[in-house]
């Protein structure tokens, strides 16, 4: 829920500082500025991510193991929805199709695409051993 706090970096740091030694820090956080859409603004986001921009907010001392996008294909429907829907609410009907159809697409997909393609960016650290 990194989008949801404002004082992003310091969050991490809390977070970072409370890992034991050869722990992860794990975080999930959606994607690309420019996908920022009234769904966003609705349900408290303050930003979204890029790889560079989270990595930027990421605790010194940490060793990156990942940074990588994921769901390209939601980047599809995410552009849709900023640019011709502009729902701040998903139907089910919406959800169902993500869920069922949209998700088992991208998960064969990123991994084609080096996961360099996403709605939503991944990145994981670890506390040296």
């Amino acid at each position: 829920v990194l989008e949801h706090i404002e004082d992003d970096a310091r969050e991490l740091a809390d977070a970072a500082a409370r890992l034991r030694p050869g722990g992860r820090l794990i975080v999930l956080a959606p994607a690309h500025q420019w996908l920022f859409s009234p769904f966003d603004a609705e349900i408290g986001h303050h930003r979204r991510y890029t790889r560079r921009s989270l990595a930027a907010v990421a605790p010194a001392g940490l060793e990156r193991l990942c940074l990588d996008y994921l769901d390209c294909v939601g980047v599809c429907a995410s552009l849709a929805n900023r640019l011709f829907l502009r729902s701040a609410h998903p139907t089910v009907e919406q959800i169902r199709l993500w869920d069922r159809l949209m998700v088992p697409i991208s998960m064969r997909l990123d991994p084609l695409l080096v996961r360099r393609v996403g709605k939503t960016v991944l990145g994981v650290w670890q506390r040296s051993a």
